[in-house]
């Protein structure tokens, strides 16, 4: 299992020393299913060495938890478009390769958990690119933790409009329903190249300007299922600030 024990371990609720609980293990083998990191798991509990001991067993067969997607399109609105995406649902940052052999094999940058998503979206009237890493329990405590960093080109016809920022964000699991997330962006925003009659609007947001800001967000999930779910309901709100005091050229 290239999986790290660590990864399986923090999904439940009750570890070595707690008193037994079979809820809480049906409830952890229930997150370990929503990773989507394993095709199979199975729970099995033992005889401990002690009468009043019991040993949780737990085995796992692992799936492929990386993707590669490429395409291409024709729109209306933004003429030729692609599509390049590499993505790691289970990556390791920590895990470099020993040999090229590992890479192959996919025994390299696997096991803990974090998110890696490199994506690529050129274009006739506009191309974007990202770059995502996520690790949901970052220095293995109770936090997560993202950077996103973006750019972006279009050309919107009276003027281009260039974009290029990060997105850094840090959450935490109040409990196993509610979230919170408080995520800082930093943004530069150059717009040139005007055409013939541009809006009054555009002209006042022409050159290079500075968007900062704050969000504070929160989620609650009441569905039965992350992926596929078939009763319940998912409530999120956000409250994002900008302004000079966080070195914004806009509010």
């Amino acid at each position: 299992v290239r999986t790290k024990d660590k990864v399986i371990r923090r999904e439940f609720g009750i570890f070595p020393g707690d008193v037994f609980d079979a809820s809480e293990v049906g409830k952890g083998v229930s997150r370990l299913h929503a990773l989507r990191y394993f095709k199979t798991i199975e729970s099995t509990v033992a005889p401990g060495e002690e009468p009043d001991e019991r040993n949780l067993i737990l085995e796992v067969t692992e799936s492929q938890t990386g993707s590669l997607i490429f395409g291409a399109g024709v729109s209306s609105n933004y003429g030729i478009i692609g599509l390049f995406q590499l993505s790691f649902d289970n990556f390791d940052i920590a895990d470099w390769p020993r040999s090229f052999d590992d890479l192959l094999t996919g025994d390299a940058f696997v096991g803990a958990g974090q998110r890696l998503l490199l994506q690529w979206r050129p274009g006739t009237e506009q191309q974007q690119a990202r770059v995502l890493f996520a690790d949901p329990h970052i220095f293995d405590t109770g936090f997560s933790f993202s950077a996103d960093f973006f750019l972006y080109e279009r050309d919107q016809g009276d003027y281009d409009e260039n974009r290029l920022g990060v997105r850094l964000a840090l959450g935490r699991k109040i409990t196993d329903r509610l979230s919170v997330r408080l995520t800082l962006r930093v943004e530069e925003v150059e717009i040139d190249e005007f055409g013939a009659t541009p809006a009054p609007d555009v002209l006042a947001a022409a050159g290079t300007s500075d968007v900062r800001s704050l969000a504070l967000g929160a989620t609650y999930n009441r569905t039965d299922d992350v992926w596929q779910p078939s009763e319940g309901y998912r409530l999120s709100g956000t409250v994002e600030w900008s302004g000079d005091y966080l070195g914004s050229d806009w509010n």
